[in-house]
């Protein structure tokens, strides 16, 4: 294990009880290897990981909003609801289906246990049986806490990666402008950081030593969700080799005076997380005006005016967020 793999803990903890799928969550910005994680978690055969799927984002609202889900009739319009949130999804369309196949058992399972985290579990152990892990990869941090409420058992895997590789990647992808990039991950980063400690509920996972030992951190995260299995995890691995090459591609993608913005944007988590800075000497700090202004610019091109996609991607809460939960 590297040096900066040791700082963040080991974060292995064990489940109360063995009779409950674990609920997983990896979280990281875009780009950061979160769908490359999801696929090897897949891999395993007792675990089944979703590649952001609505459902765990969107369904939470949709159930609170329910008016009548103790009832056979409201309860179908409840699932009907929820089965959309992922029907038209080319990564898991069994999810909806396996929500309409199995309505009777869902309210069965749900009058003994009204709660929406009962649903979800359901439909992941009808559709795969003998799971013992359930999974979901996002790239939102402030979604954290409302899962957190939902699963307090659940386990939360926080990839990090450098956030020069990572906004090389999502300028090449997504577009994402530098000052926008270095606030999404300064977001990221200060609550990964706060959360560390909490080797209960949280690992933090390099991006960098998932791909230089991907067998001993694809352990680490089986470990942390009660798979203690290393030699499941080489078994993994040899399959879906990492492409290391994306280590370095930032080198040749960024000019010196975008790395020394980057990293002086960066430059107190970079340091925390033993990314050394390679031209910033010192922080540069963004105002909250200056992230609103932004946020503004990042999306100006972009954001339509329906209602529906404003409150489907969350971006009043979004932006409230960057503003108050960024300092550097």
């Amino acid at each position: 294990m590297t040096a900066g793999a040791a700082a963040l803990g080991s974060g292995i903890a064990r489940r109360d009880s063995a009779a409950d799928p674990v609920p997983l969550f990896v979280c990281g910005v875009a780009r950061s290897g979160t769908t490359f994680a999801a696929y090897l978690l897949n891999r395993h055969p007792r675990i089944r990981c979703t590649y952001e799927a609505a459902i765990f984002q969107d369904g939470l609202r949709i159930y609170e909003q329910a008016r009548n889900p103790h009832t056979p009739q409201g309860f179908q319009k409840l699932i009907e609801r929820l089965a959309a949130c992922d029907a038209g999804s080319q990564a898991h369309p069994w999810l909806a289906k396996s929500l309409r196949a199995h309505v009777a058992e869902l309210y069965r399972r749900h009058c003994a246990q009204p709660r929406f985290a009962t649903i979800v579990q359901s439909v992941f152990t009808l559709a795969w049986p003998n799971l013992t892990c359930f999974a979901n990869k996002l790239i939102r941090t402030e979604f954290c806490p409302l899962l957190l409420r939902e699963w307090p058992q659940a386990r939360i895997v926080l990839l990090i990666r450098d956030p020069r590789a990572a906004y090389a990647s999502q300028r090449r992808h997504l577009g994402l402008r530098l000052k926008y990039a270095a606030i999404y991950w300064n977001l990221h980063v200060q609550y990964a950081l706060s959360c560390r400690h909490d080797g209960e509920r949280f690992l933090l996972v390099r991006f960098e030593d998932l791909m230089e030992a991907p067998a001993a951190q694809l352990a680490r995260i089986l470990a942390f969700a009660d798979h203690n299995d290393p030699a499941i995890a080489a078994e993994i691995v040899a399959q879906v080799p990492p492409r290391r090459e994306a280590l370095g591609k930032w080198r040749h993608e960024l000019s010196p005076t975008e790395v020394r913005t980057l990293e002086e944007y960066c430059y107190d988590g970079m340091r925390a997380l033993g990314y050394a800075p390679e031209w910033a000497t010192g922080p540069r700090r963004i105002t909250p005006a200056g992230r609103l202004l932004e946020v503004a610019r990042q999306y100006a091109s972009r954001v339509p005016l329906s209602p529906h996609v404003w409150r489907r991607k969350r971006l009043v809460s979004r932006t409230w967020q960057m503003l108050r939960g960024v300092h550097g």
